[in-house]
């Protein structure tokens, strides 16, 4: 594995997110590691929007739990997250990020 990747996993990061205090649980992802990416990457480009993002997750996560389609959840999730970012030019910065890659799908593809 990457000696630089390990570095940045085992004290970037948690440096870096000692920094800003989530909210109660931030819940973007299926394990730990995609949780962690999630809140870094929300945390350094929108953090007066990590509430809102958080709870795109949890929406997102339901929709799921519901079966109500990776389609509808997908679509539902982009737009929680394009509301979530208004007015805020980093916040659209990383929805559109999030969005044009779609990484809810590239974490789900095996």
């Amino acid at each position: 594995m990457n000696l630089l990747f390990i570095f940045c996993a085992i004290f970037v990061v948690p440096t870096i997110l000692a920094q800003f205090p989530p909210p109660a649980k931030f819940e973007c992802g299926r394990n730990e590691a995609e949780n962690a990416f999630a809140a870094l990457s929300v945390t350094l480009n929108c953090q007066p929007r990590l509430a809102h993002f958080n709870n795109c997750c949890i929406a997102h996560d339901k929709c799921y739990d519901n079966q109500l389609g990776r389609i509808e959840c997908d679509n539902a999730f982009c737009n929680c997250l394009q509301m979530a970012a208004v007015g805020q030019l980093f916040c659209k910065t990383l929805n559109s990020r999030i969005c044009t890659c779609n990484s809810i799908l590239c974490f789900e593809i095996d």
